[in-house]
């Protein structure tokens, strides 16, 4: 999707990844419900994924395996719903498989870059630990109901944070703010994509919520922008009108505006 980008400097390549048949980044934790696992986060958002054609063909093709869509994305429904969809997938002889949500983070980011482990999902910490990285609200809007609330419970403890880069960045600036501090330190592609999705304002963090503006029809040609030349204006190879516009004057983006 348009606000996603690859870094350069990736801990990990993307040969790790292709031995799944679907990995996006872990979604959405405690920041809203999209996953039936324990841990509340799933794997993982389509906005930025790898997926294996043939099987999610053979998939699409094969009813007693497929999830009905009850008004869900399909990003959501092979997250929240990914163990059902595995385990009819097995019945009917197609065996499917993503990394767990700790490798999925290494492949891109979109919220947490570290997240709860729960007891029992790594040896080295039978307890568990927890990641002290979730920055949203504490509780459900106009309730008690805590927002993180992981079964089973895990230590208190801090879970470590080794240092790493993932592979890409889906919207990585919404959501946590420590994220967005990291990326934009390691990972300049998404600045510089951040900053064009501003310019064209794409986005509703750019535009408010939940429309964008409507747009402006004009007559005849547009000129490009001046700062983005077209690749036939940069081999001087044009030919006709060969015109440049000013940059126009966009409406400086204010963090924390368009969302809490």
């Amino acid at each position: 999707q348009p606000d996603s980008i690859m870094c350069a400097a990736a801990t990990l390549p993307i040969s790790r990844f292709v031995q799944y048949d679907f990995v996006g980044p872990p979604m959405a934790g405690p920041w809203w419900m999209t996953s039936d696992h324990p841990s509340q986060w799933s794997v993982g958002c389509g906005g930025f994924s790898l997926r294996d054609r043939s099987k999610s063909i053979l998939m699409s093709n094969t009813p007693a395996c497929i999830t009905p869509a009850a008004g869900k994305l399909e990003d959501q429904q092979l997250g929240t719903s990914w163990k059902y969809l595995k385990q009819r997938c097995e019945r009917v002889g197609l065996v499917v498989s993503k990394p767990d949500r700790h490798l999925a983070a290494r492949f891109a980011i979109e919220y947490d870059l570290y997240m709860d482990v729960l007891p029992g999902e790594d040896s080295r910490m039978p307890d568990g630990c927890t990641a002290h990285y979730y920055t949203g609200p504490r509780f459900d809007p106009g309730s008690r109901k805590p927002k993180w609330n992981p079964t089973p419970k895990p230590s208190p403890q801090e879970c470590p944070r080794p240092f790493y880069v993932p592979m890409g960045c889906h919207k990585c600036w919404f959501w946590n703010h420590r994220t967005w501090k990291h990326m934009k330190r390691h990972c300049p592609e998404a600045v510089h994509m951040r900053e064009l999705r501003a310019i064209y304002k794409v986005g509703v963090e750019f535009t408010g919520w939940p429309t964008r503006p409507a747009p402006k029809p004009q007559k005849g040609g547009v000129l490009p922008d001046m700062r983005w030349l077209p690749i036939d204006m940069m081999s001087g190879k044009c030919h006709g009108n060969c015109e440049l516009a000013q940059p126009i004057d966009i409406e400086r983006t204010i963090l924390g505006k368009y969302h809490k």
